[in-house]
């Protein structure tokens, strides 16, 4: 069953509790839109180019509501699929590899609320990375789940992790089906699954959401032609 419409305190930087961290970015309206769909869904599959945002969306509607008690932790997973050198072939141990591959979330992190608030959310293990290939068996409870680059993992993948999650949690599925690193991406035949289950939104971003520079924007553009009108499988 969807969530109950939320007000505007679900993102409203200015309505924080007395003692807790701020936020240091402001969404912008089209972003916050997004907010309020994500709020509504169980299970929300956003799609998007990069650039349109959706981590920071996504980061900071987790973060708002881990915040508010809502959720214990936010757990963070994606595929790890290397392009190029693989795992192996870098230094450091496993959890320094792994930690490579979310540097991106910990940005996201240190841009929404800063570092010394991300360490603090670290260190209580507020925040949780897991690569999708070490998640099978979990179950997921009391959590705020951010699946990025979906378009990364099988359909098997994709619908073994999805499953995990229990009664108790609530899921953002971020991805570009245009960027996918394997050919058997499962990311088109999920979309169709899950197109009409009660509690499940996806939503597109068009390029009103795009933050990239022009030039990146067309390169991008010219990069999906080149690749034909449906993404690659």
């Amino acid at each position: 069953m969807p969530s109950k419409p939320h007000t505007d305190d679900v993102y409203n930087q200015k309505r924080v509790p007395k003692g807790d961290f701020k936020f240091h970015i402001e969404l912008t309206p089209l972003q916050k839109t997004v907010i309020e769909f994500i709020h509504q869904n169980k299970i929300s599959v956003i799609k998007a180019d990069p650039g349109c945002g959706k981590t920071t969306i996504a980061m900071t509607y987790a973060i708002t509501q881990l915040r508010k008690r809502e959720f214990d932790k936010i757990v963070i997973t994606k595929p790890v699929v290397e392009v190029g050198s693989s795992l192996g072939f870098l230094p450091g141990t496993a959890e320094e590899k792994i930690c490579l591959h979310f540097q991106i979330y910990i940005n996201a992190i240190d841009q929404i609320v800063g570092s010394q608030e991300r360490e603090k959310l670290f260190k209580q293990e507020k925040v949780i990375f897991k690569p999708i290939q070490f998640v099978r068996g979990d179950n997921i409870d009391s959590s705020i789940i951010i699946y990025d680059e979906c378009q990364g993992s099988t359909l098997h993948e994709a619908i073994s992790f999805i499953t995990r999650m229990k009664e108790s949690s609530k899921m953002i599925v971020l991805t570009d089906p245009f960027q996918s690193d394997i050919k058997n991406t499962g990311i088109h035949n999920l979309i169709d699954i899950l197109s009409d289950v009660e509690g499940v939104g996806i939503r597109e971003l068009g390029e009103e959401f795009q933050m990239r520079s022009p030039l990146i924007q067309t390169i991008y553009k010219k990069y999906k032609s080149f690749i034909g009108t449906q993404p690659r499988h």
